[in-house]
């Protein structure tokens, strides 16, 4: 069937029943079936919804709370037979099956999908994150429910939920608060908004409730390793260090399943850096030590992939680690910042004082000074550089609109020559040579090919093959 065309038939089942005020048991009914078709809309596990869908799913979840917090006489459940639903009767509570709950889980991973497989560089992913706070909304809502109508088991794991999208966000104004620097001329708002409750009393009371309630290890492992993390976070040195020597984790993590060892890995890393900022150059070591020695603190945190051979992991290992990669939400937001000012102002500046570029991203000069060679040298910016001013004098001469396009072209073409050459270095069953140095006859090797009748020689063009990986080989 298709999928589309079923969803839309839900919807106009929906504004039928509403309409003809057929109940809102039935209403109930069909909205679980609109989210749940717009969840099994894509059948592959590894894609993620597309903008619209995902507009869709959330109105459609805010829509159904709200029906269940007018209405108090609605039941749901996943234990509600099929047989035993009343969707009709008014005379009596109105029983549905379905699970809310499990709901907003699957929506809060599908953000996350989203959140992956989103450029972190791009717009896009700032107007995708904005959908945060729509999420955290949904999830509150969502609490206070189940604070009222939820088992002791679904409350620890809304509070999970909850735990998760605050555990690694500081909160700067109880920071502000407790160095008594909030103002007192504020306006109203913000005063409001500052005297709401810190996040610490929050991770604290929701995780404390997990702690005497919670009978699975893992929703109680999370909570304490988010909980561990804030405190590192927040510089509370001795509370994140206690709470890690009680809770014995250390001592049979290995049991656990990858997405809580990399939340383990990156509390300990948190861990060891608030030692630092203590001054505590030990405990950071020996916090750090395990990490940083292995080699591949990337892939131990979640945070992108090490090259391997492709007998060590196949396509679907691949794609189940990408899954555990963990949001980007922010990285050299000013060196990111001095970059776009430069692209977006070398035309209008004949030339610029590096130290008033300095000044103005409060960036240290040899800072400013390598990214600005970066640039040039990557003829990102038609520039150079006057050393003993330490000015940057601009060259007047940026590519036109059809260069510009004519550059992405080349490197898209660069990408699939690239890509092409790998699978049929693949097929024909070569693929290691492709990152051995020493294996004789692969790509590191200065020599000539053929391909539709023309020679060339690797090291020659001004395209070479297997560059980037040639530089960056060390880095893996």
């Amino acid at each position: 069937t298709d999928r589309a065309a079923q969803i839309e038939l839900f919807h106009a089942l929906a504004a039928i029943a509403a309409e003809n005020n057929l109940g809102q048991g039935i209403l109930v009914k069909i909205k679980f079936n609109i989210i749940a078709s717009l969840y099994d809309y894509n059948p592959n596990l590894a894609a993620f919804m597309k903008p619209d869908m995902w507009k869709k799913c959330l109105d459609c979840i805010d829509e159904l709370l709200d029906i269940l917090f007018e209405h108090n006489n609605i039941f749901i459940g996943e234990n509600i037979a099929e047989d035993s639903e009343n969707l009709a009767v008014s005379d009596q509570p109105f029983r549905v099956r379905g699970c809310i709950l499990t709901l907003v889980e699957r929506m809060d991973e599908e953000f996350t999908k989203i959140m992956q497989n989103t450029d972190p560089h791009s717009q896009e992913y700032v107007d995708n994150l904005k959908d945060e706070g729509r999420v955290c909304g949904i999830v509150d809502r969502l609490l206070t429910y189940m604070e009222n109508k939820g088992s002791t088991e679904e409350i620890c794991r809304v509070y999970l939920r909850r735990i998760m999208h605050t555990y690694y966000k500081f909160d700067y104004k109880a920071h502000r608060r407790s160095l008594g620097l909030q103002g007192e001329t504020k306006s109203e708002q913000d005063q409001e908004e500052s005297e709401g409750e810190d996040s610490a009393v929050i991770m604290d009371r929701l995780c404390k409730f997990i702690y005497a309630k919670d009978r699975t290890d893992r929703i109680r492992t999370c909570a304490i390793l988010c909980h561990i993390y804030h405190h590192a976070l927040h510089s509370r040195w001795y509370q994140a260090r206690d709470l890690m020597l009680m809770s014995h984790l250390q001592d049979n993590i290995q049991h656990a399943d990858p997405p809580v060892q990399i939340l383990y890995n990156r509390t300990m890393v948190q861990l060891g850096i608030c030692a630092f900022r203590q001054g505590m150059i030990k405990d950071a070591h020996n916090a750090l030590l395990d990490i940083q020695s292995s080699g591949r603190a990337k892939e131990l945190l979640g945070q992108g992939l090490l090259m391997r051979n492709m007998q060590e992991r196949n396509a679907e290992q691949e794609k189940i680690e990408k899954r555990r990669q963990v949001m980007l939400t922010c990285l050299k937001i000013q060196e990111e910042s001095l970059r776009t000012y430069l692209f977006t102002y070398s035309s209008v500046y004949d030339s610029i004082s590096m130290a008033t570029l300095s000044e103005m991203f409060e960036l240290e000069m040899p800072t400013v000074h390598s990214i600005i060679s970066k640039m040039i040298i990557n003829e990102e910016l038609m520039a150079s550089l006057d050393q003993p001013t330490q000015t940057v004098m601009m060259h007047r001469t940026e590519p036109t609109s059809l260069q510009n396009m004519a550059l992405k072209l080349a490197e898209k073409l660069g990408n699939l020559v690239e890509n092409n050459e790998r699978v049929s270095d693949l097929k024909q069953g070569i693929y290691g040579g492709y990152f051995n140095r020493d294996q004789k006859g692969g790509y590191q090797q200065k020599q000539s090919y053929q391909r539709d009748g023309k020679s060339y020689q690797q090291k020659q063009s001004g395209y070479q093959r297997g560059g980037y990986r040639n530089q960056n080989q060390g880095n893996y």
